[in-house]
């Protein structure tokens, strides 16, 4: 498998870590955070993408931009870090690939790589989290 696909399929991963959480400093509450880390988790973007065109790819980061930043919107204050960590690194995801045009030939594999691993490490903190928060 090549980097690139390898970084593809690492993005795939990730987002299936979307039992995440955030929070844009909104001063959400724990109720409605954990239920927009389920939402996010039972509509999984990237879920039916195995190969996908630039147009499908820019609707399911756009998908999941979207449900990261409910989820933010939504997070307590004590979880303000990390879910403007997790939703900065999905727009950095997203500068990458608008860069590219969406097309993953035409990526930066380094910056790219960087950008996905500060995803993952995101991803992974507010999973902590939420399973912290939502039991």
């Amino acid at each position: 498998m090549t980097r690139l696909g390898a970084l593809a399929l690492g993005i795939v991963a990730a987002a299936a870590l979307l039992t995440a959480c955030g929070d844009d400093g909104g001063g959400g509450d724990v109720a409605s955070f954990c239920d927009a880390v389920e939402a996010l988790a039972a509509d999984d973007p990237f879920g039916e993408l195995s190969v996908a065109s630039p147009q499908e790819m820019r609707a399911a980061f756009d998908e999941l931009r979207d449900g990261v930043e409910e989820i933010a919107r939504s997070a307590p204050d004590d979880l303000s870090g990390r879910a403007d960590r997790y939703l900065d690194s999905v727009d950095a995801l997203i500068d990458q690939l608008r860069g590219a045009g969406y097309d993953p030939r035409q990526l930066d594999t380094l910056r790219y790589g960087t950008a996905t691993d500060a995803y993952e490490e995101a991803a992974v903190s507010v999973e902590n989290a939420a399973e912290d928060a939502c039991g």
